[in-house]
């Protein structure tokens, strides 16, 4: 005979909140907890997204009439919006979509990068030090400090 496992051994504590006590259930027992078939699902977050990508997944969600909701970001930052789809049957199409639009979408910006590059108008690392030295500066000496704080405790150990 094997032992019980962990599982099928586990207890858990719910607290009946009419009665105030607390009742002993098997972990085995308690439910899968699913979200509600008429829940809007997360399609798209908004967060460090472009305005003409988010146009652009909304012109495409209302070409396809896939019904979508936006919620705008919080005041302070925390939650930076998105983009949701009413109907769990629009869900399978709309990701099939932005897939398509972001594989379109990552090939453009390719070809844009390829061509700066052969035009010779692509950013490098020596214009951004010419037209932003400070900043340039200001992430060096981060960098190094940062790296010193990391090999202080070595080096205060190897003393």
């Amino acid at each position: 005979m094997t032992a019980p496992s962990m599982c099928e051994t586990a207890e858990t504590f719910s607290v009946d909140r009419d009665l105030r006590r607390a009742t002993r259930i098997d972990a085995n027992a308690l439910p899968i907890v699913r979200y509600h078939p008429g829940m809007s699902k997360l399609l798209l977050n908004l967060r460090d997204v472009p305005d003409d990508e988010a146009d652009d997944v909304r012109s495409f969600l209302d070409a396809g009439r896939i019904g979508y909701y936006e919620t705008r970001p919080s005041r302070w930052g925390i939650s930076a919006g998105a983009i949701w789809i009413r109907d769990d049957g629009d869900v399978a199409e709309a990701k099939r979509l932005i897939a398509k639009y972001q594989r379109e979408r990552q090939a453009r910006a390719r070809e844009e990068r390829v061509e700066a590059k052969r035009n010779g108008t692509a950013e490098t690392f020596a214009d951004v030090l010419r037209t932003q030295p400070l900043r340039v500066a200001l992430t060096v000496i981060t960098i190094a400090l940062l790296l010193g704080l990391v090999a202080l405790p070595a080096l205060l150990l190897w003393r």
